[in-house]
């Protein structure tokens, strides 16, 4: 039967990815987390919670958002700017000019 197969081909990758970690420390999100708050132009409270792994993430969550709340306005006149005047939304064209900021910009808020 093709399930089995499959179970076992997906169990051989998991196992050739390191399986499972119960009590590993690594989390995939800190590194992220602790750079956008570093990049942060004023000091941020951090969020209380049990984890201070969570509390980091909690903190840069709240950041992303409000930045993401921010940007959305001058996107928004961009993008009715674009309609009113015909302009396309090409993939091309964001393609051209990747945004690489942990945090968004008016110049790069349609490229993340």
């Amino acid at each position: 039967m093709n399930t089995c197969r499959h179970r076992k081909e997906t169990q051989q990758r998991f196992e050739n990815y390191g399986g499972e970690r119960i009590h590993s420390d690594y989390d995939e999100f800190i590194d992220k987390d602790h750079n956008l708050l570093a990049l942060s132009e004023e000091p941020l409270p951090m969020e209380a919670w049990f984890d201070w792994k969570k509390a980091l993430h909690r903190t840069a969550e709240k950041l992303r958002i409000r930045k993401i709340i921010e940007t959305l306005p001058v996107v928004f006149e961009q993008y009715k700017m674009n309609l009113e005047l015909n302009i396309s939304f090409s993939k091309k064209e964001k393609e051209a000019q990747p945004c690489t900021n942990i945090l968004p910009t008016p110049s790069c808020a349609g490229g993340k």
